[in-house]
């Protein structure tokens, strides 16, 4: 303790250490043992109201970090689809300057019927599978698709 006392001494009396220095915090030390530290001292005392307070604390915390996961994903989502939007509309401008109106409902014409033509080629397709299904199982159709059971139901003895 003694060389505790004479480092501070020393600090002192050359000047390096000054009282002004310490003001502020001799203030801060003042309100933490008039103001804080008994606080501190009933909530140690009662370790229910402390937990609880601390769970809050942990919950308000968690909640605002989620919040900020949540914001920064939003963000990301809505920049994506402006982008989205707003380069289609490029691409459209730039489309409809190339071809021109009629040139692009030409486009749209020609894009419409093949996308009919290979809708039925996928639905005729989808017709003979299905054929095929319940010509193999017995030839039903409609809901279960000749479906047979392996061996009868059990009946309960009740």
């Amino acid at each position: 303790m003694d060389y505790i006392q004479d480092w501070a001494g020393y600090l002192f009396r050359n000047g390096y250490l000054t009282p002004g220095l310490f003001g502020p915090v001799s203030t801060l030390n003042n309100i933490y043992h008039k103001s804080l530290l008994p606080t501190f001292q009933s909530l140690l005392e009662k370790p229910d109201l402390t937990k609880i307070a601390l769970m809050l604390l942990i919950l308000y915390i968690s909640l605002k970090l989620v919040n900020m996961l949540v914001q920064s994903v939003l963000f990301w989502v809505r920049l994506a689809f402006r982008i989205t939007f707003w380069g289609g509309l490029v691409v459209l401008a730039f489309w409809l300057s190339q071809r021109g109106v009629d040139g692009a409902a030409e486009d749209v014409g020609y894009w419409i019927r093949l996308w009919k033509g290979e809708l039925e080629h996928y639905k005729s397709q989808a017709e003979q599978i299905a054929q095929q299904h319940n010509h193999g199982y017995g030839g039903k159709s409609g809901y279960g698709g000749g479906y047979k059971p392996a061996a009868p139901k059990k009946q309960w003895p009740f």
